[in-house]
C-alpha cells in the first residue's frame, strides 16, 4: 500500500465521522442549487421561445416605413401590415418617418432676429451687421436682404434616404450633434435635416445673386418660385429619396439702417402707380366719351343722309310728274305753277291788297294806311278790396 492509498483511507474515515448537522446543510444546498437550475433553465427556455416568436414580430404604422437589415446589409422594405423576422443580431429593424417633415432656415436672418419672424427694427439692433454672426443674402444689384424660409418635405424612398442622406442609426432621432473636445460646446450637426438645409441655403444664395432687390423684396412669389424650382432640381439630382412638397418665404426685409430708404422708394412707387391708375382711368373715360360722341355724330349723319336722299327723291319724282303734265298741256301747268307760287308768297304776308287793272287804262287812286294803329286792349277792372 502506497502513501496515496493511505491518505484516501484516512479521508474516507474522516467523512464517516462528520457530524450529522453538516450532512443536512449540504443536502439543503444541493436542493437550492437544483431549484435555481430549474428556474434558470425555465428563463432560458422562455427567452428562446420569445426570441423565435415575439422577438422578431413588428407592425408597420401608416406614418412610417420599416427597413430590415440582415447582418448589416439591406434586405427589404415594409410599408404596411405585421411581419416577423429573426431578431437582432441576425436582423435589424429600422423605422423611417413617412409623414411630412418641416425644417426652418434662418441662416439669412440677423442674429438678434432669429427665432421669430419679425422685423429687426422692433428689437434693439446694433449699428451695423456683424460679419460671421448676422446672416443676409446679396442681390444681383448689390443690395443686402434678410429672409427666413420654411420647407416641407417627405420621404418617398426610405432605403435611399437611410443609405444616402447621412441618417443616424435611428432615422427617427434628431441629427447628430458634434461637440468641441475642449469646451464640450456644440459646433455643428450631421444628418438628413442638416444636409437638406445646407443645400437649401446654397440655392437661396444662388437665386438671390441672380435677381434684383425689387424681386427679393416686393415680388416674393416670383422669388419663392425660383428658389423652389432650383431646390427641387438639386434634390432630385442627388437621388436621396426626398420629395419637396412646399417652399415658403416667411419674411423678407432689408437691414434696419436702409429701411427708411426702402420705404421712400416704396412710397414713390405707390404714388407713381396711383397716378398711372388715374391717368388710365381718365384715358378710358375720354375714349368712351369720344366713342359715344362719334357714334352719335355718325348716327345723326346717317339720319341726315337718309332724310336728304328721301327729299331729293321726292323732288325728283315731283318734277318728273310736272314735266310729264307740262308736255301734255304747257299753259295749264304754267298757270297752276304760277298760282301756287303766288299763293305761297301771299300766305306769308301780313296785310294783303288786291289791285285790279283799270279797264280804260286810266290810273287808279289807291289809299293805304301805312302804319295802322294797334287795336286797344281793354284793361280788366279788378274790384276794390274792402
Amino acid at each position: 500500500m502506497n502513501t496515496s492509498d493511505k491518505n484516501n483511507i484516512v479521508e474516507r474515515h474522516g467523512e464517516d465521522n462528520m457530524p450529522s448537522q453538516y450532512g443536512g446543510g449540504l443536502a439543503s444546498l444541493i436542493k437550492a442549487m437544483q431549484a435555481a437550475f430549474f428556474v434558470l433553465a425555465a428563463v432560458i427556455v422562455g427567452m428562446l421561445i420569445y426570441y423565435f416568436t415575439f422577438g422578431g414580430y413588428f407592425t408597420v404604422d401608416p406614418q412610417e416605413y420599416v427597413l430590415v437589415f440582415q447582418f448589416g446589409e439591406y434586405k427589404q422594405k415594409y410599408e404596411d401590415g405585421w411581419h416577423w423576422v429573426f431578431p437582432y443580431p441576425v436582423n435589424t429593424v429600422l423605422k423611417v418617418p413617412r409623414s411630412r417633415q418641416t425644417f426652418v432656415s434662418q441662416a439669412f436672418m440677423p442674429f438678434s432676429g432669429r427665432g421669430a419672424f419679425s422685423d429687426p427694427e422692433m428689437e434693439q439692433q446694433p449699428a451695423g451687421l456683424a460679419p460671421g454672426k448676422d446672416g443676409y443674402v446679396l442681390s444681383g444689384d448689390e443690395n443686402i436682404m434678410h429672409s427666413a424660409w420654411t420647407v416641407i418635405y417627405r420621404v418617398i424612398s426610405p432605403e435611399k434616404y437611410y443609405l444616402k442622406c447621412l441618417c443616424p442609426e435611428d432615422p427617427t432621432a434628431p441629427d447628430e450633434v458634434f461637440r468641441s473636445p475642449e469646451t464640450d460646446e456644440p459646433v455643428g450637426t450631421r444628418g438628413p435635416r442638416t444636409l437638406l438645409k445646407a443645400v437649401f441655403d446654397s440655392v437661396v444664395l444662388c437665386v438671390s445673386a441672380a435677381q434684383s432687390v425689387d424681386v427679393l423684396y416686393k415680388n416674393s412669389s416670383e422669388f419663392t418660385s425660383e428658389v423652389k424650382s432650383l431646390y427641387v432640381k438639386k434634390i432630385n439630382a442627388m437621388d436621396i429619396g426626398i420629395e419637396i412638397d412646399a417652399v415658403q418665404l416667411d419674411t423678407s426685409f432689408p437691414p434696419a439702417k436702409t429701411k427708411a430708404a426702402f420705404n421712400e422708394v416704396i412710397e414713390a412707387e405707390q404714388e407713381k402707380s396711383s397716378m398711372l391708375q388715374e391717368a388710365e382711368k381718365y384715358t378710358t373715360e375720354e375714349q368712351n366719351s369720344a366713342i359715344s360722341g362719334s357714334a352719335g355724330l355718325v348716327a345723326e349723319a346717317e339720319a341726315y343722309k337718309k332724310r336728304t336722299v328721301a327729299e331729293v327723291m321726292a323732288d325728283q319724282k315731283y318734277f318728273s310728274e310736272i314735266l310729264k303734265q307740262y308736255k301734255l298741256n304747257p299753259g295749264t301747268v304754267l298757270v297752276t305753277l304760277f298760282s301756287n307760287c303766288l299763293a305761297d308768297s301771299v300766305s306769308s304776308a301780313k296785310d294783303k291788297y288786291i289791285l285790279n287793272s283799270s279797264a280804260n287804262g286810266k290810273a287808279q287812286e289807291v289809299r293805304l294806311k301805312i302804319n295802322p294803329e294797334a287795336p286797344e286792349v281793354k284793361e280788366r277792372k279788378t274790384p276794390d278790396k274792402k
